[in-house]
């Protein structure tokens, strides 16, 4: 049995920057909430902070998903 290292390669740093990605985003949208719960001074900026928040947890969501969909097979 031969190992292609280079595909494993690839496969665990694509998988550590997608990791890393979706728990910014997961933490950007937390955060925006968090903004948006406090009433910052303007209406319009809970507004704004409140659309972001739900957006990145949406974003972080559809990646979830969709490393779903490529792992399970009943789903193609």
């Amino acid at each position: 049995m031969k190992i292609d290292w280079e595909s494993l390669a690839l496969v665990a740093v694509t998988t550590v920057a997608v990791t890393l990605v979706v728990v910014g985003v997961v933490t950007a949208g937390v955060v925006a909430l968090t903004v948006a719960a406090r009433g910052p001074a303007t209406p319009a900026r809970v507004w704004w902070a409140s659309i972001a928040g739900w957006a990145c947890l949406a974003a972080a969501g559809a990646v979830v998903l969709f490393g779903l969909y490529l792992i399970i097979p009943v789903w193609h």
